[in-house]
């Protein structure tokens, strides 16, 4: 995760990942390397129906401003068809010095790595990939940001803030500047634990990812750290529902009809988390899902009752439900009192 050298030959940088804190930095130190060198930045969102002749003529074109440009361009996805390869085959074939063309996207697709097309351009030009850092490689990430915020926290905070957010550096990101502006230099375990618990608020949709994706047990883990840290019942199902409330949408969409970038669209889910939802979509029959309505209004009943027990074990059967084992959900329904 530290800093690279800014240079490569062909003018040309693609930086592609999922490890979105990391992928952002790098890119705001690419731009702002040559913006200071005195080039004028131009921005272009690449969405499907980008005409990337645009880029390729890029240094045909010259700016009002500055003999020296940077184009700039956001990848709505990180596969490229063939006309953008042959845009960017364009560019790199020009050696224009005034002209640097900075791509970059945070959406990620492993099989990417084997592609023939990605294979070309890792050969032609500056190829940087950001995946999430795990287990020593994260501690001592953390450990750098402690440093670069001139705090520090204990052994036994940091391996709470592993276990939390390993690989997850824009959470822990988060969470470091936060105890920055409450401690100066050590930092409270009060300290700790509040802004803690307040952060994991926002890994509820991370939990809720791993049970669409079929990963029970992280799910689970998510929750019952949820649950450990002292965080409301419904804090946790209010943020979860919505993510369910979109797969339901999505499968109703699908039933229907509609192909699957539509359906996603109709549901409101972005191009990085589409083929998360699909597959879950696939795996859960459409039939039962209304069975998620039913128990989220039971378990948001079991905990304005204050009977946290029901309510707790209404949102662990539906954690398993999306994951793919639906039958401790229907069990819990008829057995509930609410």
């Amino acid at each position: 995760m530290g800093s690279k050298t800014i240079q490569h030959p062909s003018g040309v940088f693609l930086c592609l990942g999922d490890e979105a804190f990391s992928l952002t930095q790098r890119v705001d130190e690419i731009r702002r390397h040559f913006v200071a060198l005195g080039y004028e930045r131009e921005q272009q969102t690449v969405t499907a129906r980008f005409d990337w002749s645009i880029l390729a003529s890029a240094h045909q074109t010259l700016s009002l401003f500055s003999e020296k440009r940077l184009v700039e361009g956001r990848l709505d996805s990180c596969k490229l068809d063939k006309k953008a390869i042959e845009a960017i085959a364009s560019f790199v074939a020009a050696k224009d010095e005034n002209t640097v063309l900075l791509l970059w996207s945070l959406d990620f697709d492993m099989a990417i790595l084997k592609a023939k097309w990605f294979q070309q351009l890792k050969a032609s030009i500056g190829v940087e990939l950001f995946r999430p850092a795990k287990g020593a490689a994260f501690i001592q990430w953390l450990m750098q940001r402690e440093k670069s915020y001139q705090i520090s926290l204990s052994s036994e905070q940091r391996e709470q803030m592993a276990l939390h957010f390993e690989g997850n550096a824009l959470a822990a990101e988060q969470c470091f500047k936060q105890l920055a502006i409450l401690s100066e230099g050590s930092v409270s375990t009060e300290n700790f634990e509040q802004v803690l618990t307040l952060q994991l608020r926002l890994d509820v949709f991370e939990m809720t990812d791993a049970a669409l994706a079929g990963n029970t047990l992280k799910a689970l883990n998510g929750l019952t750290q949820c649950q450990a840290t002292g965080m409301a019942g419904l804090a946790v199902l209010a943020p979860m529902m919505y993510q369910l409330r979109q797969l339901m949408t999505l499968s109703e969409a699908l039933a229907s009809g509609q192909a699957p970038a539509a359906a996603c669209q109709t549901a409101g889910i972005w191009s990085s988390k589409q083929s998360l939802f699909l597959e879950a979509a696939r795996r859960l029959p459409t039939g039962k899902l209304p069975l998620l309505l039913t128990a989220a209004a039971k378990a948001e009943r079991a905990f304005k009752s204050s009977d946290l027990t029901t309510g707790w074990t209404l949102l662990s059967d539906l954690v398993m439900f999306v994951g793919g084992n639906g039958t401790l959900l229907e069990a819990s329904l008829c057995t509930s009192a609410y």
